[in-house]
């Protein structure tokens, strides 16, 4: 039989799960992940991240290498993994064979003392591959009528090659993933796969990473691949909230979100989901639960339509700050030929992203994060000093974001959230609106952000929340 046609029979049978590092990286978190895989009715699949703090670890390695720390470096990663792990994995001759194989990288980096993206994105990704060792001794110890699989990506998910933010090529990525899992289900009827997230292989056998928060990315991936029927990514929060609590102690939970929408908020800093997260999912019209891993009945769902409860223009308002405009004047502004392409093109052969975009006659203006213009503003400056007439930084700015599916269609919504802005005596700068139907951003001073974000969500929100319900694919 075809593995197409073998895997198809017997895609609804398939659970996704995301587990992040807070939880993978708890005594209390294994023991919640043990207990969702005994709950299962059907095939579990654990897209995992790395225990809490080791993606952070091995960048300080990476950062401040020395061959006499190493030594101690390694160590520290094997008695993180082995005190949350039910059995020694000091006795468990896999487990100590990539710790072999992180410790030679190590060494090569240290005597080269060469440390490319690609070398980077490598040491990085053993975060992951690592704490596939702990889950399984979980499962092993505690769900004793299931088997225990572990699928790397290098053996199935194929990227672009993008160092440090690759994207995953779904079409060839496919064919791989059901071959693995075609060989697990003939040989094991009642089987647990995990898959460490946040990282794949470029054709060229290369590990590349997807940035931080990359596990819900994997997750969403495995879950298009698999034509699973919903991916539930399990937070230490309850879902997407109208607004951060830490500035909004009034802040409401989001019962549901259109794809649309969470995009629009992932892109402009909501940190619960990775910005390229939703674009799997959508693909296949599965829905996407945010669930609290201590308390899974509060959630967030994402899917193609969400509830829009009466009066509910803005649905959250997010934010970034540590944000800079990037001003770029020329007389002949945005109207002389080829200019736009240039200036982007420069910026991005930085590794800047580029977060929105506004022009006029004689300006274009990119908001960029500040951390990652600063050492790269003399590169920018020598490339295109014979493009434009001036080049100017606005630095400590922040973005504010409102989202909402009822933005584009209900008049008067600029007016009022300008209008809340303004009566906390907040100057708004660079502004973005109509580019999305969802939602409508722009930046303020730093120093003036959380004034600005607590006066449009007094405008705008509502206590209640509005009944959930799954619509189906």
């Amino acid at each position: 039989m075809e593995v197409s046609i073998f895997i198809a029979q017997i895609m609804e049978n398939f659970e996704i799960h995301k587990f992040g590092g807070t939880t993978t990286g708890s005594l209390q978190g294994l023991k919640r992940i043990a207990e969702i895989v005994e709950q299962s009715q059907n095939i579990p699949v654990l897209v995992v991240s790395a225990i809490a703090g080791m993606t952070d670890l091995l960048t300080e390695i990476v950062e401040n290498i020395s061959e006499e720390l190493i030594p101690h470096y390694v160590e520290a990663i094997i008695a993180k993994h082995n005190e949350l792990s039910p059995r020694n994995l000091k006795l468990n001759k896999q487990f100590l064979k990539k710790v072999d194989q992180l410790r030679r990288v190590l060494y090569g980096i240290c005597y080269t003392q060469e440390l490319s993206g690609t070398l980077r994105d490598l040491v990085l990704s053993f975060g992951e591959q690592l704490v596939v060792f702990v889950i399984a001794d979980v499962l092993e110890e505690h769900v004793t009528e299931r088997s225990i699989h572990i699928i790397y990506p290098e053996d199935m998910l194929v990227t672009n090659g993008d160092v440090g933010r690759a994207l995953i090529d779904l079409e060839k990525s496919a064919p791989r993933l059901q071959e693995k899992i075609k060989h697990i289900l003939h040989s094991h009827t009642n089987p647990v796969i995990v898959i460490p997230g946040f990282y794949g292989v470029s054709e060229e056998g290369k590990i590349t990473l997807f940035g931080r928060s990359g596990t819900d990315y994997s997750a969403s991936a495995i879950a298009n691949l698999l034509d699973s029927s919903f991916l539930t990514i399990w937070k230490d929060v309850s879902g997407f909230m109208s607004v951060d609590p830490r500035i909004v102690p009034e802040a409401i939970r989001i019962p549901e979100l259109s794809y649309e929408e969470a995009s629009e908020l992932s892109h402009f800093g909501a940190k619960i989901l990775h910005h390229r997260a939703v674009l799997p999912a959508r693909e296949k019209g599965i829905p996407i639960l945010i669930r609290n891993i201590q308390n899974p009945e509060k959630m967030t769902i994402i899917q193609k339509q969400a509830t829009i409860r009466a009066g509910q223009i803005i649905k959250s308002i997010t934010l970034m700050k540590g944000m800079a405009i990037l001003k770029f004047y020329n007389t002949s502004g945005g109207s002389e030929k080829g200019i736009f392409f240039q200036l982007a093109k420069s910026v991005a052969s930085c590794g800047i992203e580029i977060i929105s975009i506004a022009t006029s006659q004689t300006c274009i203006s990119f908001l960029v994060r500040k951390a990652e213009l600063e050492p790269n503003l003399k590169t920018i400056e020598t490339q295109i000093k014979n493009i434009v007439d001036d080049i100017q930084i606005k630095s400590d700015v922040a973005l504010i974001a409102c989202v909402g599916e009822q933005l584009a269609s209900t008049p008067g919504i600029a007016y009022k959230v300008f209008g809340a802005v303004s009566s906390r005596d907040v100057n708004v700068e660079m502004i973005s609106a109509g580019a999305s139907s969802t939602a409508l951003h722009f930046t303020v001073n730093e120093d003036d952000v959380e004034q600005a974000v607590n006066a449009i969500h007094s405008a705008f929100m509502k206590t209640n929340e509005p009944f959930l319900k799954i619509h189906g694919k």
